[in-house]
């Protein structure tokens, strides 16, 4: 096998595999015209991990659900190959599904749910018709007729029919787009105008036109020109596009959809959940339209990050019944078995973006990394992130070129990535991720005290009880920014307690890459990577989310000590009891 430093004259080389590791996230427009080649290259890419995308794909037939993980963690991958699959399938399947980005969908600062609604709806008919257009105009000329009749499993002339209807459908969709579009002047109707759209459904005439021996079945472009006249009249009389907008309307339509196209169900993937956390009036609302709508045949999977805002009514195991959890996968310390497939899965992350990028060249991970060994410890500093395994991976083969190229070296040059380039990005990453919260005062302060703790357990992992209280100051803003950093990680969930009580606990760990010197270079703790010192000690080392807050909120000012109780009280809170000098506690003095 070829080392890496067979290739550091090869600047196509160079040039390609850093290319393998720079684009770790999946962001994809799927109006852009590379958009198909973008999922295939996601396809080439996808290293399977717990047959998640299977699972997604199987369940999102019948029902609803939630992924959940932190990012990084692949969850917009699994949505995009599984909306690729379930539409490429659509014959079979009957299941048609469509994408939806909440990142990309723009609300006015201050919206009311009426407002919210309509904007919402809007995006989702834009969605449908761009599937479903796009889908249609991607079946071959020469097949067209027996697809048609395939996917409404009618025979010729009431497959034409049943086309026609839909087609009329998605005229209608495309005329509340435009007219909402129009209403709301911030919002985007979509990259497509209605003539751009007519001019799709008229190639899509074409292929029918060309396939059918019965004059009397086909389609022509006035037949359609008249169809839009007619619903953008009828639409725009007294605003009844409007009437278009509202929930009850919105699942009546899609029902009719699915009817006209033969199929079973609609399945909407809403990604990027955490991206509309910062306003909670705009996720609620999202909820709360999800909630309105949610029911066979139109199902819904949310991408959730934990703690970036809440659910709200949607109810997990009701409304949403599935679970893909996404973070207690790829957990290097929970058995031996784990471990190898945690390091078999980066391995083949590794080839397969080497395949993908470098396909004339001989190469795979061996050619990267003298040993396993060396190999290992980006996998365990990845905490199973396989982004953060990418950027870091990505940082070390940067290091190894700029080494090569360097005209000091002395002595016989490394062949392979070594440990030093290793140990180097893993810190440089660490850093980088601790530099995110900077600005935020009580991450900061809550994230030295959980590195304290740990120090005094002289343990990288340490306990969570499971309650109510400690559930929702997971959520508050300073604890969720250390997750959603990747600064600190769950690693084990609904764990008995070391005395055997009824009460459960959660495992964590901090970071091992932002904490390296810590464990590594001062010894100062151990980093757990087996389960034994997990299973034996670190479920007795509890840590109190409520002390650390109470540290934070009396420094701040926000609360003092009860002379009396001695109890902390919130003065925010209890505002009346703070002014008239009376412990809400002990209802002594309290100052």
């Amino acid at each position: 096998m070829n080392r890496l430093s067979d290739f550091v004259s090869d600047n196509n080389f160079i040039t390609k595999i850093k290319g393998a590791f720079t684009n770790l996230k999946d962001d994809i427009n799927f109006e852009a015209y590379n958009s198909r080649q973008k999922i295939k290259d996601l396809l080439d890419l996808h290293v399977d991990n717990n047959q998640f995308l299977n699972s997604l794909i199987e369940k999102s037939k019948d029902s609803s659900g939630i992924i959940s993980g932190e990012r990084g963690t692949g969850k917009t991958h699994l949505l995009l190959l599984a909306n690729d699959n379930l539409n490429s399938t659509l014959k079979d399947n009957k299941t048609l599904s469509i994408y939806i980005n909440l990142k990309n969908i723009s609300f006015p600062e201050k919206v009311d749910e009426e407002l919210f609604n309509r904007i919402f709806s809007i995006h989702i008919y834009e969605q449908l018709q761009f599937q479903i257009l796009r889908l249609l105009r991607n079946l071959d000329s020469d097949t067209f007729l027996e697809e048609i009749k395939l996917l409404f499993r009618k025979d010729e002339r009431a497959a034409i029919k049943a086309l026609k209807n839909a087609l009329f459908l998605l005229i209608d969709f495309k005329n509340v787009s435009r007219l909402g579009g129009n209403e709301f002047s911030y919002l985007s109707s979509g990259n497509f105008t209605l003539d751009t759209r007519i001019a799709e459904i008229e190639e899509i005439c074409s292929k029918v036109n060309t396939s059918i021996k019965a004059s009397d079945l086909t389609l022509s472009s006035e037949l359609f020109s008249k169809r839009v006249n007619e619903s953008s009249e009828s639409l725009s009389k007294s605003g009844d596009y409007l009437s278009y907008l509202n929930l009850t309307s919105v699942k009546q339509n899609l029902v009719t959809l699915t009817n006209t196209l033969s199929i079973n169900a609609i399945t909407i993937y809403v990604d990027e959940w955490e991206k509309i956390y910062q306003n909670e009036n705009v996720q609620k609302y999202t909820a709360n339209f999800i909630d309105k709508i949610n029911g066979d045949p139109i199902h819904f999977w949310i991408a959730y990050v934990p703690g970036r805002g809440n659910l709200y009514q949607l109810i997990r195991g009701a409304d949403l019944p599935h679970l893909i959890d996404l973070d207690t996968s790829l957990i290097y310390e929970e058995s031996i078995h784990e471990k190898s497939r945690c390091i078999n899965y980066f391995k083949e992350f590794v080839h397969n973006r080497l395949n993908k990028f470098l396909p004339s060249y001989t190469v795979n991970y061996n050619t990267l990394f003298r040993s396993d060994d060396v190999f290992q410890e980006l996998v365990i500093a990845s905490m199973g992130n396989s982004r953060d395994f990418g950027i870091m991976l990505s940082h070390c083969i940067d290091a190894y070129f700029a080494y090569r190229a360097d005209a000091l070296i002395q002595g016989r040059p490394f062949q392979y990535i070594n440990k030093d380039m290793i140990e180097t990005s893993i810190k440089r990453h660490g850093e980088t991720k601790k530099s995110n919260i900077q600005l935020n005062n009580k991450s900061n302060i809550i994230l030295k005290d959980i590195e304290s703790f740990c120090l005094d357990k002289k343990s990288s992992h340490f306990a969570i009880k499971i309650t109510q209280e400690n559930i929702e100051l997971l959520k508050l803003p300073e604890f969720s920014e250390l997750f959603y950093q990747r600064l600190i990680h769950v690693r084990k969930k609904e764990v008995s307690t070391k005395e055997g009580l009824s009460e459960r606990i959660n495992i964590y760990a901090v970071d091992f890459s932002s904490t390296y010197n810590l464990h590594k270079s001062e010894n100062r703790f151990s980093f757990w990577l087996d389960s034994k010192p997990i299973h034996d000690k670190v479920r007795r080392y509890v840590y109190s989310l409520n002390n650390i807050i109470e540290k934070i909120s009396l420094a701040a000012g926000e609360s003092l000590q009860c002379k009396s109780c001695k109890k902390i009280v919130n003065v925010n809170l209890h505002q009346k009891a703070y002014e008239k000098n009376i412990c809400p506690i002990c209802f002594e003095n309290l100052y």
